[in-house]
């Protein structure tokens, strides 16, 4: 991310000949303080944005990442952050993440874990490259699901938020309508889509009302 504007003219040559497959602009976080107990530090806002800013002038695909779990990220922060990313006009694509508690990483020290009452299952992987065949029981991976500011219940609500707002925005399916009603009605991305799932939360005998219900349930 802090070298973006060097990378943007090699993806450029990638994308021509028809072998892009995008840039990663893998921020995490976007909370200070997380960043700062993580031993991470960001680009500026506006540097985020001129990078997205030149990355379309070239036409070359720019994704972000951000992780679920983290540490001093708390629900709100996480959300604001999410937000915050598209204010800065990132409509690619933003990949959610959970936070996976590897060795050779600060997560693999008990006593970080502790410092920040990060609390973790051990589950399938989330993620695999193979073929269902290829899979073996000795595949797995240590999930966090608990820290000391997301407690479980915020981390299960910040779950249900990425599902519906990447499947809803980064998808496609109303990414253009929430885009006009932010440049043409002064509104922004926060509000749209909290008042949209608001408005289909009350009605669970809509298609989307009863999918928002079974995806609670799971």
């Amino acid at each position: 991310k802090n070298k973006g504007k060097e990378c943007l003219p090699i993806a450029k040559v990638l994308h021509d000949a028809g072998m892009g497959k995008g840039l990663t602009l893998a921020l995490q976080s976007m909370h200070k303080p997380t960043l700062n107990a993580i031993k991470r530090k960001n680009t500026s806002g506006d540097d985020i944005r001129g990078f997205l800013k030149l990355s379309k002038k070239l036409k070359v695909l720019v994704y972000s990442e951000l992780i679920i779990g983290l540490p001093e990220e708390t629900l709100e922060s996480w959300l604001s952050g999410f937000f915050e990313l598209m204010d800065y006009d990132q409509h690619n694509y933003l990949g959610i993440y959970a936070l996976s508690v590897l060795p050779n990483t600060p997560f693999g020290d008990p006593e970080y874990l502790k410092k920040w009452g990060v609390k973790y299952k051990v589950t399938a992987p989330l993620f695999f490259h193979i073929t269902s065949d290829e899979y073996s029981d000795q595949e797995y991976e240590e999930i966090c699901y608990e820290t000391d500011t997301m407690p479980y219940e915020d981390m299960l609500v910040a779950y249900y938020y990425k599902w519906f707002f990447q499947t809803f925005h980064f998808f496609g399916f109303i990414q253009f309508i929430s885009r006009f009603f932010v440049n043409y009605l002064s509104i922004d991305y926060k509000y749209f889509y909290i008042k949209m799932l608001d408005y289909f939360e009350e009605r669970d005998d809509t298609v989307l009302g009863q999918e928002m219900v079974n995806f609670k349930k799971q």
